[in-house]
């Protein structure tokens, strides 16, 4: 994909400044959905810590620099929400 992205640019300069960036929508187990998502979530329909890391690791290889990640679930949850991507995602992405 990135190489796609450079042949498309139409100078030098044009093609060190794109970046590939995507959202992904995922729901961390055991925290329940406000909303249902609007595609494949990212990890799969039961994501794990295991499955949302593969997922992200795949993104990258294929050329992604960022990616948000946006959580259907309430406010209150998006505290525990995050925690459990800080505890469980974040040490498995290298």
């Amino acid at each position: 994909m990135k190489r796609r992205l450079h042949q498309l640019a139409t100078t030098e300069e044009q093609a060190g400044r794109l970046t590939l960036a995507s959202a992904a929508f995922f729901t961390p187990p055991g925290i329940p959905a406000a909303v249902p998502s609007p595609g494949e979530p990212l990890g799969g329909d039961s994501p794990t810590a295991a499955s949302v890391a593969e997922a992200l690791g795949k993104l990258a290889e294929a050329g992604l620099a960022v990616s948000t990640l946006w959580m259907p679930v309430a406010a209150e949850h998006m505290e525990k929400a995050m925690e459990w991507i800080a505890s469980e995602v974040m040490p498995q992405l290298a």
